[in-house]
């Protein structure tokens, strides 16, 4: 059982005619009075979702639209492949207009194509070259040396 399914079991054990959310276990309302204008079934009660919960779901729908349309847009000016689609069956008797069935057998195969381009770099500080590391480093080490012996030098 989820934290969340956990969570609005005991509110249901708590408040057993309250409005919580179904999503989120928020507890909205524990008397019927205080929901009783919003005309909800004992069905809608049980499964209501509330506005925060209906709008982040909303907004990722959107994202997700939105990402689609820029994937497709993006590969059609740069002419990079979109998924292949494999059907169950002979691909030569397959009609690509015909309504694709739900018990049909679908494979989505993606190649993404060279992809080493569009890889933003990584932060931070630039990269040195092997050689240039090493030799700051004994640099950095040998001034640390110099100096410890000098702080330490015997009278």
């Amino acid at each position: 059982m989820t934290p969340i399914a956990r969570e609005r079991h005991v509110l249901r054990g708590r408040y057993p005619d309250g409005l919580i959310c179904g999503v989120c276990a928020l507890l909205l309302a524990t008397r019927p009075e205080s929901y009783a204008k919003s005309n909800l079934t004992e069905a809608e009660r049980l499964s209501y979702v509330c506005a925060e919960c209906r709008l982040t779901r909303a907004a990722t729908g959107r994202a997700a639209g939105i990402r689609r349309d820029t994937l497709a847009r993006n590969r059609k000016a740069t002419g990079t492949p979109g998924p292949v689609l494999l059907y169950g069956g002979s691909p030569e008797g397959h009609d690509p207009d015909e309504e694709i069935q739900g018990d049909a057998d679908i494979v989505f195969r993606y190649s993404p194509g060279n992809t080493s381009r569009f890889r933003p770099r990584r932060g931070g500080r630039p990269a040195l070259a092997q050689p240039e590391r090493h030799r700051r480093a004994r640099e950095t080490n040998r001034a640390r040396q110099r100096t410890y012996r000098l702080r330490h030098r015997r009278p």
